[in-house]
């Protein structure tokens, strides 16, 4: 049997193993039942693990290539003109995919990235520079927000919390828009802490309570894991905070049910199921 491994190759052994009887059985090179080596021959011949020779085989009896039957040894398996229809459909969607990756990437290189980011990071410059002609502070707007939590929560003026929600909300659209991805999470937190702290000016809420909720709220939003948002919500304030967990549950009810909706207002017209938010 002409089977070799490339040691240089980035390909695992066990899958160039694959590839080469995958190819050989459809060729006809290796006709349906014909015996293959034993895996200890087979790993002694090409200076192989015996595991990695059985992992190839348990992969190829896994898609139907061949089948062991019991001490007599493995084989290669008839041809199932179904499975190999659907090999055949598969490799052309992987080589579609491929062709796809070369493309784009073929514009991403014709159309550098670098004049987008400048332009969103000048914008992001301007909306902070802006939020602090109403006492708003540009660390607020420029960064993730997680070192402003104390501030925004201390925050007593409802105007100015105003000012940091739109002026934060603008700059994460912006920077997100622009191709920046650095940071996704802790904006929204910031965000959802920033609404809830309304209620510590207007209600006089605790502000580790406002902590507690928005930040549950805004991973939730975030990420829509939403086990994952209460647990680090909790995390977070720690004992203080157990209190505001029924809270924290409503808002992340909230939160899922609101991205229910906005996704089946996206959905496609032929009725498609939208994808819910995962639970985490």
């Amino acid at each position: 049997m002409l089977l070799s491994v490339d040691p240089r190759s980035a390909t695992p052994p066990y899958e160039q193993l694959r590839q080469q009887v995958v190819e050989l059985a459809r060729s006809g090179r290796l006709p349906a039942g014909t015996r293959l080596p034993t895996v200890r021959a087979l790993a002694g011949d090409l200076g192989l693990a015996v595991n990695t020779v059985a992992h190839a085989y348990r992969v190829l009896e896994r898609d139907g290539v061949v089948e062991t039957r019991g001490r007599h040894g493995t084989f290669v398996a008839a041809a199932d003109e179904d499975r190999a229809e659907a090999v055949r459909a598969a490799e052309a969607y992987a080589e579609r995919v491929r062709r796809l990756g070369v493309e784009v990437k073929q514009v991403t290189d014709r159309h550098d990235m670098l004049p987008m980011l400048l332009l969103g990071g000048l914008a992001v410059g301007f909306i902070a520079l802006a939020a602090t002609w109403f006492d708003a502070s540009d660390d607020e707007i420029l960064f993730s927000g997680q070192s402003a939590v104390p501030e925004v929560v201390a925050e007593g003026s409802v105007g100015v919390l105003v000012v940091i929600l739109v002026a934060k909300s603008l700059g994460y659209a912006v920077s997100l828009g622009c191709g920046f991805r650095g940071g996704p999470i802790f904006p929204a937190i910031f965000i959802g802490i920033t609404i809830a702290s309304f209620a510590v000016v207007i209600f006089d809420a605790s502000p580790t309570w406002a902590i507690a909720v928005g930040t549950a709220a805004g991973m939730a939003a975030g990420t829509e894991m939403v086990f994952s948002a209460l647990l680090f919500s909790m995390l977070l304030v720690g004992q203080p905070g157990l209190d505001a967990l029924p809270a924290a549950v409503l808002a992340v009810a909230a939160v899922w049910l609101t991205k229910l909706v906005l996704a089946s207002e996206d959905a496609e017209p032929d009725g498609e199921a939208a994808t819910e938010p995962q639970p985490g």
